[in-house]
């Protein structure tokens, strides 16, 4: 069964209003399971697996990728409290409750698109006590490359602060790909032209604010905000 743009945007909002008070795993998996059963016609795990499109080879998602879409970079955690035998167990950081725990760290990429759909491409779990484990940044950046691979360079990769140290910045500047970081006001950086390094708090300061955009923010109690933002650019 296929699903209309206009109907995936609804349940989209749905599993907001329903899921307001959980947290985004939680959100994740109200949307995938109801998505499913809608476009399965079925309540069997089967046949609602069959057709989300998460195990999709990526060759097989990439005609979907444009060179505007919106793929998000996000490292979690699988929390495992009563799980003390299982292999390579680790110190993550629960970032749903805040706290630490033992588990496992998890990554995942994900497309998002203008009709409101999301498409997971990539997930991959991974522990620093394991022996093969090299590095976070490493993992980062493998993935986006075999990603940025299969989708010819498209899609603008969006991380949160903790990909705004040097490796992930200079990795993806070698990988050649368009990417939106979230920097910490203390990162320092070099404006283009000049020969002194500024922090990014700074040169956020001084940049002249050129646009403006109405966006809804959503606070950790589950209220919503509308907030009117102004936002500048300047090459560095």
């Amino acid at each position: 069964m296929n699903i209309s743009n206009q109907i995936i945007a609804s349940l989209d909002e749905f599993v907001q209003t329903i899921g307001d008070s959980q947290f985004v795993p939680q959100q994740k998996f109200l949307f995938e399971m109801i998505y499913g059963m809608i476009a399965s016609g079925s309540v069997v795990m089967a046949d609602i697996g069959r057709h989300l499109e998460q195990g999709t080879e990526l060759i097989h998602i990439a005609d979907q990728i444009t060179r505007d879409t919106t793929i998000s970079v996000d490292i979690g955690d699988i929390r495992k409290d009563y799980a003390s035998k299982m292999e390579n167990l680790c110190e993550v950081w629960d970032g749903s409750r805040r706290e630490k725990a033992t588990g496992y760290w998890l990554l995942q990429i994900e497309a998002h698109h203008n009709d409101g759909r999301r498409t997971g491409i990539y997930t991959d779990a991974w522990s620093q006590e394991a022996e093969d484990f090299a590095s976070r940044n490493r993992i980062v950046l493998e993935a986006i490359g075999r990603v940025a691979e299969a989708f010819g360079g498209k899609g603008v990769y969006i991380e949160d602060r903790g990909g705004d140290g040097q490796e992930i910045i200079l990795g993806l500047d070698e990988l050649g790909v368009c990417y939106i970081v979230c920097q910490r006001g203390d990162r320092h950086v070099r404006m283009i032209g000049t020969s002194h390094d500024k922090s990014v708090r700074a040169v956020a300061q001084e940049v002249k604010l050129k646009g403006s955009i109405d966006v809804w923010h959503r606070h950790r109690d589950g209220r919503w905000e509308l907030k009117h933002l102004r936002y500048g650019w300047c090459g560095v």
